[in-house]
Order: structure tokens, then sequence, then C-alpha cells
């Protein structure tokens, strides 16, 4: 056993989710975690300092680190975890940047980026997950209703949810 967020945490578990904020320090007791598999950091005050200790658990499949303060520089450690399927980074300062580092993560299926800055350059990175099959975006875009229409065309099994509109073409 392990404190991991005020709570006691099994060292074999697969599942760990943060109660409030997290130090680098309980970050750094994860890492010798070999089963850990998802790991829920949502509105934990997680940086792009914690993003560094968090790409190296390379066994996680599921993450969010939404409504945090990661930015593009943090992202670029989220390269190494290739086994991700599920990643939720929505209300983060991440940009076009940041979803590059994305690129590794080729078993991706789920991918919630609501609420971030990006534009024509992120979807074109995107047509990449060919496995993806959920995407969330912002209802408020600065990318274009062409480069949309181009991603559905090249993930036409990706269900592609606007938030506050629907799902893409139908929007």
């Amino acid at each position: 056993m392990m404190r991991f967020s005020g709570r006691d945490v099994e060292i074999g578990a697969e599942r760990v989710a943060a109660d409030g904020p997290v130090t680098r320090e309980e970050l750094a007791r994860l890492v010798g975690m070999p089963n850990l598999r998802a790991l829920n950091l949502n509105t934990a005050g997680v940086t792009d300092d914690h993003l560094e200790l968090i790409g190296r658990l390379t066994t996680l499949e599921d993450l969010d680190v939404s409504t945090t303060d990661v930015t593009d520089a943090g992202a670029r450690h989220l390269r190494h975890l290739t086994r991700m399927r599920h990643l939720r980074i929505k209300e983060t300062r991440i940009t076009d940047l940041g979803i590059r580092f994305l690129a590794r993560m080729t078993e991706l299926e789920t991918l919630n980026l609501r609420r971030l800055d990006l534009t024509d350059a992120s979807l074109r990175q995107l047509a990449k997950h060919r496995r993806l099959d959920t995407l969330v975006l912002s209802d408020e875009p600065r990318f274009s209703y062409a480069a949309l229409a181009e991603l559905h065309r090249q993930l036409p099994d990706c269900e592609i949810v606007i938030v506050g509109r629907g799902t893409f073409p139908e929007i």
C-alpha cells in the first residue's frame, strides 16, 4: 500500500484517481506500479513538470489530465505513452504543437480535445490516428469546416462530436 492524493492505493492497482491536488512526489511513486493502466488526474493541479513523470508510466492506456495547467511543453512527455487508448486533455493550454506529440499514440481510440486552441494543422495530425473511434472537439473552433470534412473523410468510422452542436457531419 501507498498513499496517493489522500488515500491508500494498492501497488498492484490498475486504476488510480486523484481526489485532489497531486504532488510530484506522489506521482513519482506511481512509476514503479507495473499494472497501472488508468490514471485520472482531472482537476488535480497537474503541471508540465508532473507530465514528465507521467510520461514514464508506459503501461498507461487511459489518462485524464483535463482542467489543468499543462501546455505544449508538458505534452511532449506524453509521446512515450504508445499504449494509450483513451486520452482526455480538454480544458488545458495545449495547442497545435502539443497535438503533434500525440502522433506516436497509434492505439488511440478516444480523444477529448474540448476547449483547446486548435487549428487545421491539428486536424491534419489527428487524421494519422487510424484507430480513433471517438473525437470530442469544441464548439468554438479555430479550425475550418473544410479541414473537419477532410478529417471525417480520412477517418470515416470515427464519431466526431462537436460539443454543443452534435456529431459531424450532421451539424
